[in-house]
């Protein structure tokens, strides 16, 4: 099957794509994994909860996990939309390290976002694909380190090897 469009709807705990000229939908339930081209969205079941994420990297039973989605943002009269992040570090179906972040200029997220390389070097020392990828996206021009995004933007599966 051709998917054409894929999107996740977390609030409803459901995948919604279109495929061959058709829409559909499955339920979170329903998936153990999705692979489009060099992207795979899985399922883990964290607790009482199930959850898809996007495979950044696996390295033996540690995965790495990303997630983003929209929210409208309403201040002072004006409205946005804000990107949220959630990357996890998963192993054996227990959350070792979780961080969440927006692609918002403050220092705050800023700070948030200096985490994820931290958790790179932490839980993925040996994954050089990941932490060259990573690295090419890290600068001192860009304090607020906000260039690394289109990783988690464009999450494609890097083999660890």
């Amino acid at each position: 099957m051709a998917v054409a469009d894929l999107n996740v709807v977390t609030p409803k705990k459901q995948i919604t794509f279109k495929a061959n000229g058709k829409e559909g939908l499955v339920k979170f339930a329903d998936v153990d994994s999705v692979v489009i081209d060099r992207k795979v969205l899985k399922r883990f079941d964290i607790g009482k909860k199930s959850k898809l994420y996007y495979i950044l990297a696996k390295a033996g039973n540690r995965t790495l996990g990303v997630i983003s989605s929209k929210r409208n943002r309403d201040r002072g009269g004006f409205s946005s939309v804000v990107t949220l992040y959630d990357v996890v570090v998963i192993e054996n179906g227990k959350v070792l390290k979780q961080i969440g972040f927006t692609e918002s200029k403050t220092e705050a997220e800023a700070n948030r976002r200096e985490e994820f390389f931290k958790l790179i070097s932490d839980f993925f020392p040996e994954c050089t694909p990941l932490r060259n990828k990573v690295d090419l996206f890290r600068s001192e021009n860009d304090p607020t380190n906000i260039m690394f995004l289109k990783i988690l933007d464009e999450p494609e599966k890097i083999d660890c090897k």
